[in-house]
Order: structure tokens, then C-alpha cells, then sequence
């Protein structure tokens, strides 16, 4: 696998990979040999290893399959499949046999610990379909990841939550009339290695969410911002990003207005809303202290425990 970026969380080069597994691995399967090929890491173009982070097998086994065009692709974990909550949080949440990779991209990204987050992208561009099994349960049926499924009645298929967040606010008078600013805030959160969840902006303010570990370093960079430039930056700490997610969830009448009548009989305020980028989810920010409770209820009021076979 061909890969490239950072030492710690690399990312495949689908490309070159494809063209170094059509020259080492394919003239194997042909033969009827089983090529056993090491995960969680790759190697760049000069021969020096990156590894893909936490979980980075998933992602290398994904990588593959879209270079050799697999018909299907099986991940083996210790878990039953994808969940419609976190069972720690949702004793009676159910397990999800079937879902689009829309769906199981952003619950992978979001919160859910199934699969390493980058481990959808390689295998939809290729309608390549990806089961998720236990392997000590060999004989259930885990969840199924394709391109298509059978459109049902529901509003959500999922909640997940991913904690320890903060919110980085910065106000300017100057950002509405000057459109390179926001590109230059991003350059320079970029060069932290800094994952940004969500972006919201306005006429005078831009607030990004980033995992409270990077807030440090982030505000490092962003000092390197003039005083003519900005008024001020303000942190928001201990929020977290709740991810609802259904299918063509957006393109239902009154979506929003439901999930968030639920969200006010939890008490808890939004803090920040991401709708619109992707037409499967809808992300929201919460305090940390109501995040059981906004999961819970959600969880409750539309998917309880519906049969999903």
C-alpha cells in the first residue's frame, strides 16, 4: 500500500496502490494463491512506513479491496456490527443489518467504533459491498454496507456522539469583506494536524470544533493572526457532537424541527448546528453534561425497538 502524510495517521494513495497491487497481487489470485498482506500501515513512495492510526487494518483491508475490485469485502472485529446507539449508553439499542455507505461513513466518522473512519471511502468508490461480523459469532449475519438498500419507514437509523470537543470561536468586523481570511484560519489549523468536525460561520464570526486535545496548539497558530485582523477568540469547552443519521434524512419535511423538539425536552441547548453538507445526517453540539440524555431520548422517540431484519 502506497501512502502518504502524516507518520501517525497516513492515508493510502489509491492510485499507486491499485497499480502496485495489479503488478504484485493479481498474477497471485490468478494463480490460486492467497496473499497475505499486513495492515494498519503502509509505505510512501521513498520507502518510509506511515501507519493509518487506531483501527488502521480496517482501513488497509478496504485499500486493497478497491485495488484488486473485490467483490465483496469482510471485516471480522469483535462486535456484532453497527448499532443504533452506543449500547453503553442504550442497553436495549439494536444491531443494524443493512445500511448505505453514506450512513456508515458518517457514524464511523461521528462517534460509532466499528470501523476506522476512512475505511467506507475506498470500497464505495467502487460499489464495493463491506460486511461487518463478529468473529466470535460466526454464524450471525453482522451488518451489510452496499451502495443500495430497501428504503424503510423511518425516521433515524442511528445516534452516535463523539465527546471531549471544544469550539473555537473568532470574531472579526473584517471577515465578511474579506474572503481570504477564512482560507488563512484554515492553513493554519491545518498545519497542526488539527481534525476540524464541524464549521459555522457568519457575517462577523467563523467557529470551528476540534477535539479539546488540539485546542492548544490551534490557539498557538491562531495568534499568528494580527490584532487589525481579529477582535477576539473565544473557546467553548466540554461540548459534544451528536450525529443523527438516517437515510435521506434531510430530504424529509419537518426533520429538524423533530429532532430538536426532542432535544428541548432533554433540556439542552445547541450550541452549534451542521446541516445541509451531507443529505444522511444531521450533526448538532450539545454540552457534554446532556449528551446521555439527548442520545437517550432520540434513541427512544424514533427508533426504540423497532425490528430492523
Amino acid at each position: 500500500i502506497v501512502a502518504e502524510g502524516h507518520p501517525l495517521s497516513g492515508s493510502a494513495n489509491l492510485q499507486l496502490s491499485e497499480s502496485g497491487m495489479t503488478m504484485n497481487v493479481t498474477p497471485l489470485l490468478a494463480m490460486g494463491v492467497v496473499p497475505v498482506i499486513t495492515g494498519y500501515y503502509g509505505v510512501t513512495a521513498e520507502g518510509k512506513p506511515l501507519t493509518f492510526g487506531r483501527g488502521g487494518s480496517d482501513y488497509a483491508a478496504a485499500v486493497v479491496a478497491n485495488a484488486v475490485s473485490a467483490d465483496v469485502l469482510e471485516i471480522w472485529t469483535d462486535v456484532d456490527g453497527f448499532m443504533s446507539a452506543d449500547p453503553r449508553i442504550i442497553p436495549n439499542a439494536i444491531k443494524i443489518e443493512e445500511m448505505n455507505f453514506g450512513e456508515a461513513a458518517e457514524l464511523a466518522y461521528f462517534g460509532a467504533k466499528v470501523l476506522h473512519p476512512r475505511t467506507i471511502e475506498p470500497v464505495r468508490l467502487k460499489h464495493i459491498p463491506l460486511k461487518v461480523k463478529n468473529s466470535f459469532k460466526p454464524e450471525e449475519p453482522g451488518t451489510l454496507i452496499h451502495h443500495l438498500r430497501k428504503p424503510k419507514n423511518e425516521l433515524l437509523r442511528s445516534v452516535a456522539a463523539k465527546t471531549d470537543l471544544s469550539i473555537i470561536t473568532i470574531s472579526s468586523a473584517e471577515m465578511a469583506y474579506k474572503p481570504s481570511m477564512v482560507a488563512r484560519i484554515l492553513d493554519l489549523i491545518a498545519e497542526t494536524d488539527t481534525i476540524i468536525y464541524s464549521i459555522s460561520t457568519s457575517l462577523s464570526t467563523v467557529a470551528f470544533l476540534v477535539h479539546s486535545n488540539d485546542v492548544k496548539n490551534t490557539l498557538r497558530k491562531l495568534n499568528c493572526l494580527t490584532g487589525y485582523e481579529i477582535e477576539r477568540i473565544d473557546v467553548k469547552n466540554h461540548v459534544a457532537l451528536i450525529c443523527a443519521v438516517g437515510d435521506n434524512l434531510l430530504g424529509k419535511c419537518g426533520v429538524s424541527a423533530d429532532i430538536f423538539s426532542a432535544v428541548k425536552e432533554a433540556n439542552a441547548n445547541v450550541e452549534m448546528i451542521s446541516e445541509g453538507a451531507s443529505e444522511v445526517s444531521l450533526n448538532f453540539v450539545v454540552p457534554m453534561s446532556k449528551v446521555i440524555d439527548v442520545v437517550r431520548i432520540l434513541h427512544d422517540k424514533y427508533i426504540g425497538e423497532r425490528d430492523d431484519a
